[in-house]
């Protein structure tokens, strides 16, 4: 699993690139943006 809390807590540069090559795959930006931000409302 990539959603540890050692990933998190370690390495959040990483976790923010996953993220970025995750959205990446997503054809409507309308989600891409969506996604992002109940992500960054969570941290």
């Amino acid at each position: 699993m990539l959603f540890g809390n050692g990933i998190i807590d370690k390495q959040p540069e990483s976790l923010l690139n996953f993220w970025a090559i995750y959205f990446s795959s997503f054809p409507d930006n309308k989600i891409k943006e969506f996604l992002l931000g109940q992500i960054l409302s969570q941290q």
